[in-house]
């Protein structure tokens, strides 16, 4: 069968893919949840695990292996489900891209790099999207046990919360250009190279890495800032547990585990929003390609 009779009509969008396979990455969400449900209980068991071995008790112990069990088994389910799920989903659309390159008469350059590019936007929704749920859990769950723990404390860290926002909106406009910039390139490259001009060739590839550069440079700069915010957090911490009577070994334990998960989940933030500036990036330039198929088949 030809390829180009089938007349698939395929919405790049990240909203669009999981409206069209919503139940698959539903279930991979599902997972992720429960996965990380158990993993943000981590700090608060073994605080009471510490408690409980100094006063001779061994039953939080008992408790702690039990839940680290379910939470392996769970996560090895979850890889397995996510790998068949990404796959059957990546090899669907990925034909459907060459099927809308070759009627738009797009290069082999432009359909080789189209394809990889929607690859890309695959590849969010299968890392990206456990990161984003991981970092929700962990961030949600540890302002609540903060709260539990000093009131206080949460604010702060809620405060940390609102500043990371404000540093993601300074850098959303410039990183976008940026990785229009390099999708630019990227569609050029197999034309550049088979030119066989060295000029040509050299500049493409030093426009490449030069933007790669800059993108890297929000990233570390975002990287940075969240850093500092987190070591402010936990200094403050500090303070308001030591000062409070009663304060035994396993609070400030549980205490700092869950102000070190919010900081790890606000250091992946940058590399998040950064990769979700890129992917709509890619689905629009997509996009593209499909709405002039269709005005064309409307004519």
């Amino acid at each position: 069968m030809n390829i180009l009779a089938k007349a698939p009509i395929t919405d790049y969008s990240l909203w669009g893919i999981f409206k069209r396979f919503k139940w698959p990455i539903l279930g991979t969400f599902t997972l992720v949840v429960i996965e990380n449900m158990l993993f943000i209980a981590q700090p608060k068991l073994i605080g009471d695990t510490v408690d409980g071995l100094i006063a001779g008790d061994y039953y939080h112990l008992h408790i702690y292996i039990g839940i680290m069990l379910i939470y392996a088994f769970v996560t090895t389910f979850r890889m397995g489900y996510d790998d068949r799920t990404y796959a059957a989903i990546r090899s669907e659309l990925s034909v459907e891209t060459v099927i809308h390159q070759k009627r738009a008469n797009s290069s082999l350059s432009e359909t080789a790099e189209r394809t990889a590019l929607c690859d890309e936007i695959l590849g969010f929704f299968e890392s990206g999207l456990f990161v984003i749920v991981k970092s929700i859990v962990e961030v949600v769950g540890a302002m609540i046990m903060l709260a539990y723990i000093d009131i206080r404390i949460c604010i702060a860290a809620g405060c940390a919360l609102i500043i990371t926002q404000l540093v993601w909106a300074a850098t959303r406009k410039p990183v976008r250009s940026l990785f229009t910039q390099r999708n630019n390139q990227r569609e050029r490259k197999v034309e550049e190279i088979e030119s066989g001009d060295y000029a040509r060739i050299t500049n493409h590839f030093r426009k490449i890495a030069h933007i790669k550069v800059k993108l890297s440079d929000y990233e570390a700069f975002s990287f940075c800032a969240f850093e500092l915010i987190g070591i402010a957090v936990f200094a403050y911490a500090a303070f308001v547990t030591i000062s409070t009577p009663g304060v035994t070994a396993g609070i400030l334990i549980a205490c700092f585990g869950y102000i070190k998960s919010q900081n790890n989940a606000a250091t992946r933030l940058p590399g998040i929003y950064h990769a979700i500036v890129g992917v709509n990036e890619i689905a629009g330039r997509l996009q593209k390609i499909v709405r002039m198929e269709a005005k064309e088949n409307a004519s």
